[in-house]
Formats: structure tokens, C-alpha cells, sequence
């Protein structure tokens, strides 16, 4: 497999990877409509890839962590920044599944049940989190992360000298200008086209591509780790 990284191949390669699948994202939209619709239901497959993509771009994140440890990568305090965005993106991917409720078959508490408005066993799901003027509505809240992550961080490491010095002496995993592409149209696509043709589908689809950028994310992570040893 090509390395996820910042070199011009990579770029070309896995723009024009993410280039294609939107645009079969796009053809399902307007051309084949229920299944589109599939794709953004929930407990379907998009779902279930969105939950997947989320926990491997965490394990990765995770496991490079340790290889770094091992090699002698500055000890347990200066992994601690790329272990925690790994536990952040293992804990969306049980949000996402709702962690295994359905799968477990377990019941959700009363206390969650009331205050949550798919009546399941998650947090992004409570009523806190779907008032549409506050900062902390799910929705502004992950494009928010994934504009900050996808390609605000990406450009300013690869521009600005003092931004890549801050982040390398944090050690905080900055994603690859190589993957950029996967938020640039998860955005779009949240803010056109549901502006365009409102559905709930939407929301569940642009989840998936930006998924499928966190978990490329975590592979070039993973990847770069293991150049160093």
C-alpha cells in the first residue's frame, strides 16, 4: 500500500483516491437515491464502516504510541497527546455503535433513557448536545474537529516553521496533507449538499468519509512510526 504521508506522491494519489469515492457518493445521491439513503441508516453498513474506520484510526494511533515508547520515543509523558486522540477516536466508534447495544442486546438505563433522544446508550445522543444554537450540538461540535484536524492543523504545520516546531515538541500527530482531501469534501458535503436536499441521511454519510480520512490518518501515523525503528 502507498505511504499516507506528506510527499507529492502521496498527495496526488490519495486526493485522487478521495476525489473517486466522493464522487461515487455524489452519483448515489442524485442518481440512486435509496441507496445513498442505505448507506446513511442506521445499524447499515455505513454506520458499522463509520464505527470501524474510528476504532482502527484510534488502535493505530495507540499501538504507534507504543512502538514509539519502545524505541526510546521520550518516554510515557511525551506519548500521552497521540494516546489520548486514540482513546477519543475509540470512544466515537462505540458512540457510534452505540456501544454494541443492539449487538449485546442490552437495555438502556432510565436515567439515559429519558434524557436521550434516540433512547439509546450514548452521550452525543442526549438533549445537551442537540440545541441548535449551542457550541455543543453534535453536529457544529465534529465538523468543528474536523475542520481543526483535517485541515486547519495540516496546512498551518505545513506552512508556518513556528506551528510544526509546537506540535513536534507536543507530539501531537498532525494529519497528512495527503489525506486533507477526505475532510475538504465531508465538509462540503455536510454544508451544500444538505443544504441542497436536507435528509437525515446526511449527517451519517458525511460521518463516513470523514472516518474514512481519521482511519488514513492513523495508518500514515502508524506508518511513519515504524520508518523510525
Amino acid at each position: 500500500m502507498l505511504s499516507v504521508d506528506d510527499s507529492r506522491k502521496s498527495v496526488m494519489w490519495w486526493t485522487a483516491v478521495g476525489l473517486f469515492c466522493y464522487g461515487i457518493v455524489l452519483v448515489l445521491h442524485f442518481q440512486f437515491h435509496d441507496a445513498y439513503v442505505w448507506l446513511g441508516t442506521e445499524d447499515a453498513f455505513g454506520e458499522n464502516m463509520t464505527s470501524v474506520f474510528y476504532f482502527l484510526a484510534g488502535l493505530m494511533l495507540i499501538v504507534a504510541a507504543v512502538k514509539s515508547l519502545r524505541q526510546g520515543g521520550g518516554g510515557v509523558l511525551k506519548q500521552t497527546l497521540p494516546v489520548l486522540l486514540g482513546l477519543f477516536f475509540i470512544f466515537v466508534a462505540g458512540e457510534e455503535i452505540s456501544w454494541g447495544q443492539r449487538i449485546l442486546g442490552f437495555e438502556t438505563p432510565e436515567a439515559v433513557m429519558a434524557e436521550n433522544l434516540q433512547g439509546e446508550t450514548t452521550l452525543h445522543n442526549l438533549k445537551p448536545f442537540h440545541i441548535d444554537s449551542a457550541l455543543l450540538n453534535q453536529h457544529t461540535a465534529l465538523n468543528f474537529i474536523a475542520l481543526m484536524l483535517g485541515v486547519v492543523f495540516p496546512l498551518m504545520a505545513a506552512l508556518l516553521g513556528w506551528f510544526r516546531q509546537l506540535v513536534a515538541r507536543l507530539n501531537f500527530p498532525v494529519l497528512q496533507t495527503s489525506v486533507m482531501v477526505w475532510f475538504v469534501t465531508g465538509l462540503a458535503h455536510g454544508q451544500v449538499i444538505s443544504k441542497m436536499n436536507p435528509h437525515w441521511a446526511n449527517p451519517e454519510v458525511k460521518e463516513l468519509i470523514f472516518s474514512i480520512g481519521f482511519f488514513l490518518f492513523g495508518l500514515g501515523y502508524l506508518q511513519a512510526t515504524k520508518k523510525k525503528s
